[in-house]
This record gives structure tokens, sequence and C-alpha cells, in this order.
């Protein structure tokens, strides 16, 4: 174990590939290491333990992997099946695949994703005119704000 630091320095000769003919080519330090991540609250609401994990879940949440959004319903039963399918390449071709709330702030951004302007759990419907075309940090947004009112 390296207790402190050493410098390092690279020297070439001058029939190296270094283009001013050789000589002094830089320094690094052995035994620099990265700090330790900076503990962040779990990931999961109402948790109260903190993390460094990478996948930001605490010990106790970790196992506990990826969940549906509705459990124990498919993508066809919450309404998003084939015939969604047949609807969202219809808008994103309608909308020229381009973000429609980023194009109202004078931004031209490629669509990932269609949204309903009404969401379909506030009455919204799939008419075509209910529909469009959004990038995955408009679509983020917009869904974070629907989630507060």
């Amino acid at each position: 174990m390296i207790t402190t630091l050493q410098r390092i320095h690279y020297w070439v000769d001058e029939n190296s590939f270094t283009t001013n003919g050789g000589g002094y080519v830089g320094s690094f330090f052995i035994g620099v290491h990265m700090p330790p991540r900076t503990p962040k609250a779990c990931r999961v609401r109402g948790c109260r333990h903190t993390t460094t994990d990478p996948s930001g879940y605490c010990e106790s949440h970790k196992s506990e992997g990826w969940k549906q959004y509705k459990p124990g319903q498919s993508r066809h039963q919450r309404g998003y099946g084939s015939k969604w399918d047949v609807i969202r390449g219809r808008v994103l071709k309608r909308d020229k695949g381009l973000c429609q709330l980023c194009l109202r702030a004078g931004v031209v951004r490629e669509a990932k994703t269609v949204d309903h302007i009404i969401p379909k759990a506030h009455g919204g419907t799939d008419a075509d005119s209910n529909l469009q075309s959004l990038c995955w940090p408009c679509h983020k947004a917009k869904t974070a704000r629907e989630r507060l009112k």
C-alpha cells in the first residue's frame, strides 16, 4: 500500500513520437485515490437510510430491483398495447419526430415519447388531439408537475 504520493516523470528520447523531438512529456501521481462517495438518501420513498451504492438504494432495498408502475398489470392492461403502438407512431409522424414543448421554446429536439396532454387519469383520451410528442426531459418534467396536482 502506498502511504505517500509519489510523482512519476515521463521522459522520451529524440526518436519518439513527440512533436518537439523528445524531452520531458509529463508526470502523474501514484497513490492518488478518489474520495469515497458522498452518502445519499435511499431512493425508496420514506426510507431514512443512506447509501453510497451507485444504484441509489440502501442495503435493505437494493435487492428489490425495478418495480412496475402498476404492479400486476401489463402494458396491455394499462392501455398501452398494440393499438397504442400504432397511435404512437402516427403522432410521432404528425409531429415530425420533434418535441412539441421544446419547439414552443424555440429549441429543436428529437421526441422519444408520446404524452397525453390531459392525462388519462384526469379524464384524457387517446385522441390524436390529446397527444403530443415529447423528449425525455420534457416528459419527465411534465409528469412530475402532474403528480403534484
